[in-house]
């Protein structure tokens, strides 16, 4: 049975975005009722193209009308977070990064896993459903630890200092909904653990909402399947508040070049019109809303 597929592209490369977005849309009317997962990149803020706003623009508005879930990455953290452990970052260095994210949220895990049989990966489909109950609100991103010789409370507590936590005006970042996986749990003391105290914790470094009554959800595997089998690993997906300044900078970078004219004979040559980026301006303004509207 097709449940629903996951898309990996890049948020505003030609390719990335173009084709990704086409394919978003083309995925969507041939499979209306199944689910369908982006897991885009974003580039470096400083900049890798003059059109990557514009492409950023029109690619988030294409994945707000036509995938259930968002899973975005920014290649600033990604580089950040390794720059911290090694001299030189090579691109299998950061892919091997955001690949280990990934599978500490999509691979097979114990909870999700029937007691009468093999994992049915259910995993990409469950996260939706915990970390984005409302349609509007469906951007997750995703972080990940893995150590050896850590408790648990060890793990959290590295995790919850490398997770940036408030705006550049101070504010701390809220979030709607989060599944918290442990994997290397072969003493089975995650859980326990959770209950006791640790699950506090969390919802303290992710600041969840207060409307949502299960802000947490908890997954557990016996075998870390993503790294060396002697590592514990802790993985969360949170749909954070956080969004909101990547959005905005996106869409006030986009009104400048649009408003100046700038590039724009680069789309219209291909058939995008200035219609279609005033229909995005306005899809990524009311992603934008919908976020405040969340925390407010």
């Amino acid at each position: 049975m097709y449940s629903g597929c996951i898309m990996m592209h890049s948020l505003t490369g030609g390719t990335g975005s173009g084709l990704g977005s086409h394919l978003c849309e083309a995925m969507r009317e041939e499979y209306p009722m199944n689910h369908l997962i982006s897991c885009t990149v974003a580039p470096c803020l400083t900049g890798e193209s003059p059109l990557q706003n514009y492409n950023a623009l029109l690619t988030l508005s294409y994945l707000q009308r036509n995938t259930d879930c968002v899973v975005l990455t920014y290649n600033d953290d990604v580089l950040g977070k390794l720059q911290r452990k090694m001299e030189s970052v090579s691109f299998d260095a950061m892919n091997t990064s955001i690949a280990s994210a990934l599978g500490g949220v999509f691979l097979p895990t114990d909870t999700m896993t029937p007691k009468s049989g093999p994992s049915i990966g259910m995993e990409p489909w469950e996260m939706i459903r915990s970390v984005c109950p409302l349609p509007a609100n469906k951007f997750v991103q995703v972080h990940h630890i893995a150590k050896r010789q850590l408790s648990w409370a060890g793990l959290q507590k590295q995790m919850s200092q490398g997770i940036r936590r408030h705006d550049s005006k101070g504010n701390v970042f809220g979030s709607i909904g989060n599944v918290v996986i442990a994997r290397g749990d072969s003493t089975e003391t995650f859980y326990p653990q959770m209950t006791q105290g640790l699950e506090k914790k969390f919802r303290k470094s992710f600041n969840t909402v207060s409307w949502n009554p299960f802000p947490i959800d908890i997954w557990t595997a016996k075998t870390n399947s993503i790294g060396p089998k002697d590592t514990a690993s802790i993985t969360v997906a949170s749909n954070s508040e956080s969004i909101v300044e990547y959005l905005e900078t996106v869409y006030e970078r986009s009104r400048v070049k649009f408003a100046a004219k700038a590039y724009l004979h680069w789309y219209n040559k291909y058939g995008v019109t200035n219609e279609d980026f005033e229909e995005a301006f306005d899809v990524v303004e009311d992603i934008i809303q919908n976020y405040k509207s969340a925390f407010s």
